[in-house]
């Protein structure tokens, strides 16, 4: 059986990247809560951070993402935008506001952001999103950071928290809309809430070069490592530096384990490689290392390599938000035995599906 293994290339960086989860840990981790005293707040946050560990380790009943039984209507309109229509198991995704003179420039960027995330798979065929908004107003929960850091990064206090908890969601994406300038991250998560931070400078709405970036950073919440051999912001040692699946192997042999059923075989049992911007293979480069695996040469989750531009996720990655999607983020019920080496593999997903 032959192996080849291509692109083991150093590529120029202008992207930033991830911040591994722990980062954030006490952020945007789900609650129905909505108290206001310190010790209100105090007791959330410890309840808060017990689901989070949990739902790393222990298996749940799948229940609903977010609280149905709350009449959000009673929400002051001028700050929470509320989908049409709820669904109850859908993904939850959260847009708020930092630096927006007015609502309106803000739900106009919130609507390009939206388009956006539709437009690749798998994002683009699920029915199942839950699009909020909050805008802050002139509150400022978020300030840009310069110094002790490799590029402009933004970071928010906990106030933040305070505009989120009346929604009462369960299990929800974060996605901070700045129109200040600073390298766009998110936290790596698989199934727990998280946040992206991103940048829309004014004007920003349209253009292709933040679709892109807001499809890379958003894939970073459900694991997605970035297929790229330097990283602006990710620190020497954290998860973001580590190599994990679906779409970055340490060897060979687990990259052959992982996505080898995605590589084209002859009647020998030789890998054959045809188009290196769409065909799976074992290619060098991914997670800030250039000896690690990656299954495509080009992807969103490789934004720094131009000589391999991409407008999907790879096969092996769209393969694996799928099934995110179907056990996590559907109505239908499943259980550990419907795929058992993929909750085996991904054991954060056991808390979407019925024990035994």
């Amino acid at each position: 059986m032959a192996i080849v293994i291509k692109n083991k290339a150093r590529f120029s960086v202008f992207l930033g990247c991830v911040l591994a989860s722990s980062v954030f840990s006490s952020w945007f981790i789900g609650s129905h809560f909505s108290g206001t005293n310190k010790q209100e707040k105090k007791t959330a946050a410890a309840d808060i951070t017990a689901r989070n560990e949990a739902n790393e380790t222990a298996d749940f009943t799948p229940g609903e993402t977010l609280d149905w039984s709350l009449d959000r209507s009673s929400l002051d309109k001028s700050t929470y935008g509320l989908p049409k229509v709820l669904h109850k198991n859908g993904l939850n995704i959260v847009f708020i506001s930092d630096k927006f003179g007015s609502r309106s420039d803000f739900l106009s960027a919130v609507g390009f952001l939206k388009q956006s995330l539709e437009t690749v798979e798998p994002w683009k065929s699920y029915d199942g999103f839950n699009f909020f908004s909050v805008y802050s107003g002139k509150n400022s929960f978020c300030r840009v950071e310069t110094e002790n850091v490799r590029k402009p990064t933004l970071k928010c206090d906990e106030g933040i928290n305070n505009e989120i908890l009346p929604l009462r969601l369960y299990r929800f994406k974060a996605i901070v809309v700045s129109r200040e300038d600073f390298t766009a991250w998110a936290n790596l998560t698989r199934i727990n809430n998280s946040m992206v931070a991103f940048s829309l400078p004014s004007g920003g709405e349209g253009q292709d070069f933040y679709r892109k970036v807001l499809l890379h950073e958003f894939a970073h919440g459900f694991g997605l490592r970035d297929e790229m051999t330097k990283s602006v912001i990710a620190l020497a040692g954290s998860e973001a530096t580590r190599a994990g699946g679906p779409n970055c192997a340490p060897d060979v042999k687990t990259a052959l384990s992982w996505w080898g059923d995605f590589v084209k075989k002859t009647a020998n049992g030789e890998y054959v490689f045809g188009n290196e911007e769409n065909d799976v293979g074992f290619y060098y480069g991914c997670a800030g290392n250039e000896n690690y695996l990656k299954p495509t040469a080009g992807s969103i989750m490789n934004l720094q390599d131009s000589t391999h531009p991409s407008e999907d996720y790879g096969a092996v990655s769209s393969d694996y938000l799928n099934k995110v999607l179907k056990y996590c983020f559907s109505d239908t019920v499943y259980r550990k035995s419907d795929d058992a080496s993929f909750f085996d593999l991904y054991p954060e997903f056991k808390s979407c599906v019925k024990s035994e």
